[in-house]
């Protein structure tokens, strides 16, 4: 009965994506993109990292997706803070931010669409402070609410140079938001 069940289930997970396909014209997609970061912490200035982020999406309907996203840090944001009037270096490295999204979109024009994307989001950071010579490093994390805007524009019928601004983080302590310029491929 057990392996029924599973093989039933395994049927249903596998049929599902083919009914939602038939209202789409091409289901999966990836992009790649350059982003950079501006992360503003309560009371410190603000750093900008930036990091390759890659999207994987799926078209569920000509105007609904679901994405997942998964970004990984290329440079540090560095600041100077002033602590008992000694100058502080700081620097902020992403270590990575990855979430979940739901994406609605729009055509404007031929090959140009708005879109907007809701959903959820975690980012890891490794802060590294300096004072004379001694450095002392910190991990830390953040999640929740994550939200963007963005256009594309079809530069053939498979490749789209695309464009977003995103809230990957926003609460009490700070928040974390940004551009990026990518490109997206049809599967």
């Amino acid at each position: 009965m057990r392996n029924f069940r599973l093989t039933a289930l395994a049927l249903a997970c596998l049929t599902v994506p083919v009914a939602f396909a038939q209202n789409a014209p091409s289901a999966m997609y990836g992009e790649l993109g350059y982003t950079s970061i501006t992360v503003a912490p309560s009371g410190m200035p603000d750093f900008k990292p930036t990091a390759l982020r890659g999207i994987v999406g799926y078209q569920v309907t000509s105007n609904f997706a679901v994405e997942g996203m998964l970004g990984k840090g290329m440079s540090d944001g560095t600041g100077t803070i002033t602590l008992q009037n000694t100058a502080v270096a700081v620097n902020l490295k992403l270590d990575s931010v990855y979430g979940v999204y739901g994406k609605v979109k729009t055509d404007l024009a031929p090959g140009l669409e708005a879109f907007g994307r809701a959903g959820y989001s975690k980012a890891n950071t490794t802060a590294t402070v300096s004072v004379s010579g001694t450095s002392i490093s910190n991990t830390g994390s953040t999640d929740g609410f994550s939200w963007g805007v963005g256009a594309a524009y079809a530069v053939s019928p498979g490749v789209t140079a695309t464009v977003d601004y995103m809230s990957y983080s926003s609460k009490e302590d700070g928040k974390a938001t940004g551009p990026t310029f990518g490109v997206s491929f049809k599967f």
